[in-house]
């Protein structure tokens, strides 16, 4: 049997290999960390925590002198590491974020909490860190990772391989993605994705579902702006290094596809990639107000009829459509001979029209119009970048895809 090996012995010079995880609408990002969770030669925080905002943290640093000074910030900031019913957000951490993403109700019996012991966290950094003579943004991020799986009881096998650190950076927004990118040039990008329309529209049933009637035109524009504009590389260098996931064949061709991870990443094939887990603990995940375990198609199989009607599903699949062909979606603008995307006026035309969405989110007569207006304007510069000569050189992901001669 191979030996285990304490994080505590691993060399910080070794950390170089970065798997970011990032999201295109509702698509599944934490549910595919879930699943590189548990694995023996992967060290990671638990998705909502660290995601996003690790280098605006650090930049607050600016101002510490010692490494006692900094470790304090640090668990100070994350105090929901320690306690996952702290209500009380930080800068970098959301309100309520431990028992929104269930993990105050972990494990089989839902009886075990995501938590660590803060002093043994405080100890196993302190001791990482004081070996170096500069402590780099590079150096924390790398002893932070070290110190949480030491925290949590995880062990490396003894296999001469490094472990892996997977990082939820969520959103793919370059500037987040910047310092990443400085410290580990060779970062590799996973992002899920789903069906276009369904993606947005469970992104809108998301927000829809948090805040009740009515939405911010400035959100809903973000939403829009997500699903038209995402899917493409975080950085155009970077496109070589990642890959677009599919939630649908996580889901329905669950070891093929994470098999084929597997090979991209450079780790070997283990039982646990099969299982959604957050500290070795089996994860329930919240979709809308439904509590939903591991794999299944009822997330996947939504249409989000409240949502878009079929006019509305023609007209989007037209602005959709790098997407979906990149990503062998099947396309459902096939009226009236609109299926080629060539006639940037007659598409024009067709968003002048409104979406049912609108009438859904803006029950207020006097918002719908102005609101009405706003969206039009955003969609008629879609149509014009789109139908541009640049478009030609815009390309979503490549699709990690599954041999079709395996799906069976």
């Amino acid at each position: 049997m191979m030996r285990q090996k304490s994080y505590l012995e691993i060399e910080l010079e070794s950390l170089n290999k970065v798997v970011a995880i990032c999201f295109y609408g509702r698509s599944g990002s934490f549910f595919f960390q879930s699943l590189l969770d548990n694995h023996p030669d992967i060290i990671s925080f638990p998705v909502a925590y660290l995601m996003r905002y690790f280098y605006e943290f650090w930049n607050s640093c600016a101002n510490i002198r010692t490494i006692e000074e900094l470790i304090s910030k640090f668990t100070k900031d994350y105090d929901i590491l320690f306690d996952v019913e702290n209500p009380n957000p930080s800068d970098f951490i959301e309100s309520n974020v431990g028992i929104d993403n269930n993990f105050h109700c972990m494990g089989e019996k839902k009886d075990q909490r995501l938590e660590i012991n803060k002093e043994l966290f405080e100890v196993s950094l302190f001791r990482i860190l004081s070996k170096k003579k500069v402590v780099t943004r590079k150096v924390f991020f790398q002893a932070i990772h070290l110190a949480y799986a030491h925290s949590q009881g995880k062990k490396k096998l003894n296999n001469g391989k490094p472990p892996i650190i997977v990082f939820q950076l969520h959103t793919p927004m370059p500037q987040r993605a910047l310092g990443l990118v400085e410290d580990f040039s060779d970062t590799l990008f996973f992002h899920t994705i789903r069906n276009p329309i369904q993606s947005l529209g469970s992104h809108m049933a998301h927000y829809f579902d948090h805040q009740g009637n009515g939405m911010d035109i400035n959100l809903l524009l973000w939403l829009l702006d997500g699903a038209v504009n995402g899917g493409y590389p975080v950085f155009n260098e970077c496109r070589k290094h990642s890959f677009a996931v599919k939630l649908e064949d996580l889901h329905r061709h669950s070891e093929k596809i994470m098999r084929e991870v597997c090979g991209k990443i450079g780790i070997a094939w283990h039982e646990n990639l099969l299982k959604s887990t957050f500290g070795g603990f089996n994860w329930t995940f919240k979709s809308g107000k439904e509590k939903i375990k591991g794999f299944n198609t009822t997330v996947i199989s939504r249409k989000h009829e409240n949502l878009f009607s079929e006019f509305d599903r023609m007209r989007l699949s037209l602005l959709l459509k790098p997407q979906f062909d990149s990503w062998g979606y099947e396309f459902d603008a096939d009226w009236y001979g609109f299926e080629e995307w060539g006639n940037p006026e007659m598409i024009r035309l067709l968003m002048q029209y409104p979406f049912r969405f609108e009438t859904l989110y803006y029950p207020n007569k006097d918002d719908y119009f102005r609101n009405r207006e706003v969206i039009k304007t955003f969609l008629s510069n879609v149509c014009q970048k789109f139908c541009s000569q640049e478009a030609e050189k815009m390309k979503p992901l490549n699709l990690l895809r599954i041999d079709e001669q395996q799906k069976g």
